[in-house]
């Protein structure tokens, strides 16, 4: 009696010499030895994960998938694990390096069933985010929460259950705990629920800062390319959670203490690239958090009470910033980028180059306006003397220059930069920073015409269903509207006297509400973490 044939899954990362003979590879490398052994020359390996990714189609539905590998489990953990590789990695890789989402977490996702659960429960929970129809405008009060499919919300607790687990075995490793870290984050950010998320951003920020003190994750000595491209992504989502929440400080600490001792700058003398522009700009951006939430004790006190390490720390950290941006001019004249005008392929510019571009314009706008929001809280320290001056018409009018200036940069980038639709889409990315710039700039601007153009940014159809990160666009634009009816109802406004003290705004010299700065709207915070879970604990309507 024959024995019946054994049923094995189809390998096919074999070489292309054995696949065409329809044969076995025993897939040495960099050659099959089955074909030296055949006297046949072995055409060598596809690149499996570039590759894959490349071809994969970028539909909605899924009626067959592509992987880079065979994957255990059932039909429905491979559809999804092929809606991450066909659209979900390249959104989170949106206007940065793609090789982390695209290729170096797909790596260990081959190796550990823990990341590769993350990523299917990651893509459930996308798809129901793509999915689910926009909120009318009578519903923005639950815009920002995502009811999920039940079993997205099961594939979730499973994942967790299984990376408790796993961090319980003695060979647990820490790359893998913090890419789930950053998993869960993305997870809890498309749900809408900020705290929980940052509250996973935290954790694994501080596995990766003690990892780090003990050498096991270190960025400059490490020969595995997924660690500085994860650790650029934890120190990028360490400020974002600071400008959604500006009560909290940084875990990490970008800048050495001799550095912060001695008040040395931290920007170099030439920009090299795009990536090494974009570490350096996070660099400042932490060592300035670091520096206001130190400070926000003495918020309030006149000048003269203010430690002069204080005052002298600001204006080097303007100085600093001011450096940057005509560093980051100097490297944009040299490589022939503009914010004036998107580049051309008759320009000499291929898709490559486009995409750069548009990395550098959403660079370019998180820049400026964080360095008006610096000098903003610095106008009024003389770099000369240190003593306070009252804040003149020309400073101003220089801030009200530098916030229209921002709100046209984002909005030429959201003109060139998304997508063109006429028909709302929902979309999540993980740094392009448009949202925050347009909220920030529309709650600290005093004219009425500006504030009404970012409203206007904040509902175009490319922009009005988004999410980046932490920021959602309708939920930035409802309590933008809220803190505006607030103030036509009547607000007690704040100012600085030129001794740094509070005092009441002069409200009859205000002819019309919209005009009045939403930043300076006393008893409301702009803090949209802070803003958010004061909604949900004491709901109010309109």
């Amino acid at each position: 009696m024959a024995r019946a044939r054994i049923s094995k899954p189809k390998v096919r990362s074999g070489c292309f010499t054995c696949k065409s003979r329809r044969v076995k590879c025993d897939e040495a490398k960099p050659v099959c030895l089955r074909c030296i052994r055949a006297g046949r020359e072995c055409a060598g390996y596809p690149d499996s994960l570039s590759y894959r990714l490349q071809v994969a189609p970028a539909n909605d539905s899924i009626s067959t998938y592509n992987i880079p590998f065979k994957v255990p489990g059932s039909q429905a953990d491979r559809q999804l694990l092929h809606y991450y590789c066909s659209q979900v990695a390249l959104s989170l890789a949106s206007y940065s390096d793609p090789s982390l989402w695209t290729e170096l977490i797909l790596q260990r996702c081959h190796h550990q069933p823990v990341v590769r659960n993350a990523l299917v429960a990651l893509s459930s929970l996308h798809k129901d985010f793509q999915c689910e129809a926009p909120p009318v405008v009578d519903e923005l009060k639950r815009a920002h929460r995502l009811v999920a499919s039940p079993a997205s919300l099961t594939m979730i607790a499973k994942s967790h259950r299984q990376l408790a687990r796993y961090l319980s075995r003695p060979d647990a490793s820490a790359d893998v705990a913090l890419i789930c870290s950053v998993i869960y984050f993305i997870c809890e950010a498309l749900l809408g629920d900020s705290q929980q998320a940052i509250w996973h951003l935290d954790r694994g920020l501080v596995l990766l800062k003690r990892s780090q003190l003990s050498g096991n994750f270190d960025a400059t000595s490490s020969d595995d390319p997924l660690v500085p491209r994860l650790t650029s992504l934890f120190e990028q989502l360490d400020c974002q959670a600071c400008t959604f929440d500006d009560q909290r400080a940084p875990i990490l600490v970008l800048s050495p203490p001799p550095e912060l001792n001695d008040r040395a700058s931290i920007v170099p003398e030439q920009i090299l690239d795009l990536g090494h522009a974009e570490l350096i700009l996070i660099k400042l951006q932490n060592r300035v958090f670091h520096h206001l939430v130190s400070s926000v004790i003495f918020k309030g006190k006149p000048l003269k009470d203010l430690p002069q390490s204080l005052i002298q720390e600001r204006l080097l950290l303007v100085a600093d910033l001011q450096h940057y941006g005509d560093l980051l001019d100097v490297f944009a004249e040299w490589v022939g980028y503009s914010t004036e005008s998107p580049p051309s392929h008759s320009g000499g510019f291929d898709e490559r180059s486009r995409q750069q571009w548009k990395r550098y314009l959403l660079l370019r706008i998180n820049y400026h306006t964080f360095y008006h929001l610096i000098k903003d809280c610095s106008m009024d320290f003389s770099l000369n003397t240190g003593v306070p001056s009252a804040p003149t018409s020309e400073m101003i009018a220089n801030i009200k220059s530098d916030l229209e200036m921002d709100l046209k940069i984002a909005s030429d980038a959201v003109s060139w930069i998304l997508p063109r639709t006429t028909t709302p889409q929902r979309t999540y990315t993980l740094s392009s920073h448009l949202i925050a710039v347009i909220y920030f700039v529309g709650a600290k601007t005093t004219s009425a015409t500006t504030r009404h153009k970012a409203f206007e940014l904040l509902a175009h159809p490319s922009l009005s269903h988004s999410r980046d990160g932490l920021w959602d666009a309708q939920t930035a634009s409802f309590f933008l509207t809220k803190m505006t009816r607030k103030i036509r109802r009547g607000p007690t406004l704040i100012s600085l006297t030129t001794s740094g003290m509070q005092s009441k705004y002069d409200e009859s010299s205000v002819q019309h509400p919209d005009q009045l700065p939403i930043a300076n709207c006393k008893g409301w915070s702009i803090n949209l973490a802070l803003s958010i879970r004061r909604s949900r604990r004491c709901p109010r309507p309109d």
